[in-house]
């Protein structure tokens, strides 16, 4: 059977997430060996439940020693067994397992329990922080799946890392004998619970019980204010349970309040009666540092178990569920007089607050939060999955490759298949572009390396030990985009996906430039004719050519299979009926590249013949003269980084989208924008040369052949029939799609 290797600093025995993550690899067909450190009287692992246990001594027991006494024993630990998967939970563990799984070309799972570079304890600590974030910065982008306990502190890791982590919430196992009360909320012995759970615990039969519970109750976590709260009304009985470097003063402080009572640590069980006794539970955390401000503890679940309304602080993730369950009341400012009119409103409104309460226990449980380590397990074993590696990572606007490769995840999600998305970009990902996908982003060499010079600088820059290590872990379909991403070894069944070909592409973009860009295209077109030239003959999966045209130039020694752009071919756009005052002329596209910058500088060149038209120029990466240029003239605007949306209003408006083009290779994408959402399409002569769907497009030659085919534009409206030519290309289009949409859907397992 294979394994999995758990390692943890915790108490292997009390932490309950380890337990429960181990539960799914366990039903999954998994040996589990757990890796950790020997405390005070260890207790067995995981009552019910075979594992291997490897424990260890640290020579320390705190601070720094402490932390390299634990990486060097667990390192040691980890070296001595062969396992199929590592697994690190939290940052502690993280550089041992990252280190091995890297060597031994195995995957590595990342559980992060909290956002530890957001903790107090380090606000104060620069240079542990520092060595921290070091860490953090190695180990994660190496992880192949990563996990977190709620949105918000994934959504930061996304922003840092450019990694997604899947978000598995810190919730409870079910009871065996399952919740006791049903879906609805129905439970007809609580009153019944309460009193005999009172009676066990010696606890007053009568009267109103708040209870604090957790294993990190500490200061200005909201438990002093909690006390003082309980101290302004005699009437309630406060129960802390558990521990924290708070509970000692407290103690002390209220040592003659007979309604203040403290509990050390108990076993599940007695947990669970004194959550039957309580009437109302407390969670209380101040927004002190961002990992207090996205705290999400599992006690707030533990008192839906319990069926009891809640009393929570005001940080995101807490109030979020608490709102949307309707469970409880959230507390704007965290001080005494606040908690108790909450707990008062609370009990006003008990027994709805009770009855949301059990409803939530039913939605925040493990038996649903564990699918989310179902869906990773199915990722690591390539169970219906697809890995995409994609030459640049997708972020709005999308333009050319990436509209491409959007389109890839989009058929593939609706094919039934998790995506992974394996693209390059700078880690740190400001602007996440979510599709509800698994993104793993990496860096692109900054410089050429000497030993690498004979290659294409698209593929060289591109070729990394990281890229070869997730091309060696990855499991299920592969779908790499154009020769760029071919420098790891993927598998022999890979799909190789042509844009363009490339050295035709670089050729040609060397006859539109001069000086230095000159120089390095016709350098890379040779380089790439060659690469392209072994390449064609040792990949041993299919190619899948998004052009007859390419097809043949590409090599003419192999069958390929034609497929258009996997672009959404949904018309988007309705027939008009009377000619607009003055009709929108688009033009966008992303301006670095040279065609569609010349297309820009032509419109400026001819403005006084475009009098007519109101000419939109939306894009990104236009130099600064030509901006200057473009906005000085009244019937022209420029929009920079439109996002999709302003791009799709835009197309939908526009009565002309004009497509320039210097060469026939490849598909313009820009040329779908159009033809889905625009109305007139006039396109350059090389733009349609060779496709079979663009019947209801009009072509030009040049530029004087486009001024005058804008004047007969202009005046002729983009009727019904217009319209439905332009149904029947989209449709041809979606035909021809649907070879890419049977290999997606061989690859979902039964």
């Amino acid at each position: 059977m294979p394994r999995i290797a758990i390692s943890v600093i915790n108490d292997l025995h009390s932490d309950q997430r380890v337990r429960r993550t181990a539960l799914v690899w366990k039903s999954r067909g998994y040996d589990i060996t757990f890796i950790g450190r020997t405390y005070p009287n260890p207790e067995p692992v995981a009552v019910g439940m075979e594992a291997d246990v490897e424990r260890f001594t640290c020579w320390f027991n705190r601070g720094p020693l402490f932390y390299l006494a634990y990486q060097w024993r667990l390192f040691r630990s980890l070296s001595k067994l062969d396992p199929d998967c590592y697994i690190a939970n939290d940052v502690d563990s993280l550089l041992p397992n990252a280190l091995l799984a890297y060597a031994r070309s195995k995957p590595l799972i990342y559980d992060s329990h909290e956002y530890f570079l957001g903790t107090p304890e380090l606000r104060q600590r620069p240079l542990v922080r520092w060595c921290w974030k070091q860490v953090e910065s190695y180990g994660i982008p190496r992880a192949d799946a990563h996990v977190t306990v709620n949105a918000s502190i994934a959504n930061q890791y996304l922003k840092e890392y450019g990694q997604s982590f899947d978000v598995i919430r810190n919730v409870p196992l079910l009871p065996d004998a399952g919740l006791p009360f049903s879906k609805e909320g129905n439970a007809d012995q609580t009153s019944l619970n309460q009193k005999t759970a009172r009676q066990a615990l010696s606890l007053p039969e009568d009267g109103v019980i708040w209870l604090m519970q957790g294993a990190g109750i500490n200061m200005e976590r909201g438990a002093e204010e909690l006390a003082e709260a309980a101290s302004l009304d005699g009437s309630v009985v406060l129960l802390f349970v558990g521990s924290g470097d708070a509970l000692p003063a407290l103690k002390l402080l209220y040592a003659n309040h007979d309604n203040i009572r403290f509990i050390d640590r108990v076993n599940l069980a007695t947990l669970k009666q004194y959550g039957q006794a309580a009437d109302l539970g407390f969670s209380l955390d101040k927004p002190l540092s961002k990992n207090y401000q996205w705290s999400l503890p599992n006690k707030l679940f533990d008192y839906f178990q319990s069926g009891l309304p809640v009393v929570v602080s005001d940080l995101k993730e807490v109030a979020s569920v608490v709102r949307s369950s309707q469970a409880g009341v959230v507390v704007e400012d965290v001080n005494p007089q606040a908690i108790l009119a909450a707990a008062r409103q609370a009990m006003a409104n008990h027994i709805s607050l009770s009855l949301a309460s059990r409803k939530a226990a039913h939605v925040y449980h493990w038996g649903k939060e564990s699918l989310g380590w179902d869906a990773i397990i199915d990722r690591i074993e390539g169970k219906s999955t697809l890995h995409v590696w994609s030459m640049d990572r997708l972020e709005a606007p999308l333009y050319g490759g990436t509209v491409e490769v959007s389109g890839q995840i989009r058929m593939a999600q609706a094919s039934g298949l998790q995506v992974v998305l394996h693209a390059w970009g700078q880690l740190p990902n400001s602007k996440p572009f979510d599709q509800g996908i698994t993104l793993q982003s990496m860096q692109r060499q900054s410089v050429p390396l000497l030993w690498r010079l004979n290659l294409p600088w698209i593929v060289s820059s591109r070729k990394s030990s990281m890229a070869n290590h997730r091309a060696q872990v990855q499991r299920g379909m592969v779908l790499v985009n154009g020769p760029h991403c071919t420098g790891p070894a993927h598998p022999k069944q890979a799909i190789l996906r042509l844009h363009n070909p490339e050295s035709a592409y670089y050729a040609s973009l060397a006859r539109s430039v001069t000086g230095w860009q000159r120089w390095h295209h016709q350098l890379e077109s040779y380089r790439l004719k060659a690469y392209e030239k072994q390449l064609a003959s040792r990949w041993q999966g299919d190619v899948w050519a998004i052009s007859s045209g390419d097809a043949n130039l590409w090599t003419s020694d192999r069958r390929m299979l034609v497929i258009p752009p996997l672009a959404d071919m949904k018309l988007a756009v309705k027939p008009c009926e009377a000619l607009p005052d003055q009709p929108v002329l688009l033009v966008h596209g992303k301006f670095s590249v040279d065609e569609n910058r010349s297309a820009v500088l032509a419109v400026i060149q001819r403005a006084e013949s475009l009098m007519r038209y109101d000419v939109q120029v939306m894009g990104h990466g236009l130099d600064a003269s030509l901006v200057d240029s473009l906005v000085g003239i009244p019937h022209m605007t420029y929009v920079d980084s439109p996002s999709d949306a302003e791009l799709h209003k835009a197309l939908s408006t526009a009565h002309v989208v004009l497509v320039h083009a210097n060469h026939a290779l490849g598909v313009k994408l820009k040329l779908l924008h159009g033809m889905v959402r625009g109305g007139h399409v006039l396109a350059h002569a090389l733009a349609i040369k060779g496709l079979p769907y663009t019947d209801s497009c009009h072509a030009y030659g040049d530029w004087q052949d486009a001024l005058r085919q804008l004047d007969v534009l202009a005046v002729q409206v983009w009727d019904s029939e217009a319209v439905d030519q332009r149904s029947k290309d989209l449709q041809q289009i979606a035909a021809m799609q649907q070879i890419a949409m049977q290999a997606f859907k061989g690859c979902v397992a039964p």
